[in-house]
């Protein structure tokens, strides 16, 4: 639908959807961080892809990681990434989601959605 309608999308037209667009358009002109939270199901991940497509930041990537699926052994490793040998398991090197995001660790990431 994304690609019919050629903009970004949020089904509803309810006063309480129609607020949040609004808000959600406001946030993501800012360089504020965004903090989504709701229960599942709730469309958590939609909003973030609207903010994210509305924002000055559109061209570059929305980084995506459920923190919920990975061990807590291996968030570190997924955040920041590894080198090929750190630890038994890594075959090779990993780029960890701040660089996905951003291409560099040592600037703040432009957008990352972390569920």
């Amino acid at each position: 639908m994304k690609e019919k309608l050629g903009s970004p999308w949020m089904l509803g037209g309810s006063a309480a959807m129609k607020k949040l667009q609004e808000q959600a358009r406001k946030a993501a002109a800012t360089r504020a961080t965004i903090l989504v939270q709701g229960e599942t199901g709730s469309g958590k991940e939609l909003l973030a892809q609207f903010i994210h497509d509305h924002s000055p930041r559109a061209a570059g990537p929305l980084v995506k990681m459920n923190c919920a699926a990975i061990p807590e052994s291996l968030i570190e490793s997924e955040l920041f990434g590894y080198v090929k040998g750190a630890f038994s398991g890594a075959t090779r090197d990993h780029n960890g989601k701040f660089t996905q995001a951003n291409g560099d660790t040592s600037r703040r990431p432009d957008f990352l959605q972390i569920l």
